[in-house]
């Protein structure tokens, strides 16, 4: 598909990431290169996140797979090979905040392409009879955003919250 013209629907939810620059004509929306280290750490339960501004943050999040250890973002860079100096980096810079996770054992470095954008977009907009419901743009924060901005779109599609 390469145009929301072609849906036959009432309604669309378009979360097609980086797809969203040719799908729905946002050239706003950037690749964002971002890398995580996957970690075995079952003692980890919590998230914890800090960051901003241009320098590399801290991200640890508990998952299925391990604990990710992140907050990595180079926009521009466009090469989908992990960075072994960078994951170095990002296993410190969580160590700070769990000492422990310094030597948990790795079990894998991730490397991704986000869609970037100056602010996430997340809004309804008519074109025809169709009513298309923006949700991209997240970057690397997508795993924060992902529930508000999911009842968000409940909302917008005129559904109860649950």
């Amino acid at each position: 598909m390469t145009s929301l013209g072609e849906i036959d629907a009432d309604v669309v939810v378009n979360c097609s990431g980086l797809g969203s620059r040719q799908l729905a004509g946002d050239d706003a929306v950037q690749p964002v290169w971002g890398q995580h280290v996957l970690v075995d750490a079952p003692f980890v339960d919590e998230f914890v996140f800090e960051g901003g501004g241009s320098a590399d943050g801290i991200g640890v999040v508990p998952h299925r797979r391990g604990v990710l250890l992140g907050g990595v973002r180079r926009p521009g860079r466009n090469v989908l090979m992990p960075d072994q100096q960078i994951a170095a980096e990002t296993i410190a810079r969580a160590a700070v905040a769990i000492p422990e996770l310094a030597t948990a054992p790795v079990l894998g470095i991730e490397v991704g392409l986000r869609p970037g954008r100056p602010q996430v977009r997340l809004e309804a907009q008519q074109a025809g009879g169709l009513t298309v419901i923006h949700d991209y743009g997240h970057d690397g924060s997508g795993v924060f955003w992902s529930w508000g901005c999911a009842a968000d779109v409940v909302t917008l599609c005129g559904l109860p919250a649950s």
